[in-house]
């Protein structure tokens, strides 16, 4: 596995790690790590392991596992497994599974499962299973 420290793109089934302040546009089933204060772009069916401080922004069919106060935000065809207070964006099309804290913002057309005390605010079209003490707010008027 290959240590970023700068603003890269990777391709092609390559697996990287990722440092602070470092930008990596990930696509074509490539594997990150991304580590505190650094900001993955992922799409093409790329997994990425999201540690505290990271951002995330995915898409087309991408896997993010955030963790530790990591933001993602999430667009078509993306899965989010969210946990230890991390906040998601979960736009069209995403698929967000939300545990131990976590808090999720949900739009048009995504799908929340969330668990554990995770808090989802619920706009238009969302659709959200709670379960486990979860707690959804839906937005009034969106």
């Amino acid at each position: 596995m290959r240590h970023i420290t700068a603003a890269v793109e990777i391709i092609r089934d390559e697996a990287v790690s990722v440092g602070a302040g470092s930008t990596v546009y990930a696509r074509d089933d490539s594997s990150v790590l991304a580590k505190a204060g650094s900001t993955v772009y992922a799409r093409d069916g790329s997994t990425v392991h999201a540690e505290a401080g990271a951002t995330v922004y995915a898409c087309d069919g991408s896997t993010v596992i955030a963790r530790d106060g990591s933001q993602v935000f999430g667009y078509g065809g993306s899965t989010v497994y969210a946990r230890d207070g991390s906040t998601v964006h979960a736009e069209a099309g995403s698929s967000v599974i939300a545990k131990a804290g976590s808090t999720v913002t949900a739009h048009d057309g995504s799908v929340v499962h969330a668990y554990d005390g995770s808090t989802v605010s619920a706009h238009n079209g969302s659709t959200v299973h709670a379960y486990d003490g979860a707690e959804v707010k839906p937005v009034p008027g969106v």
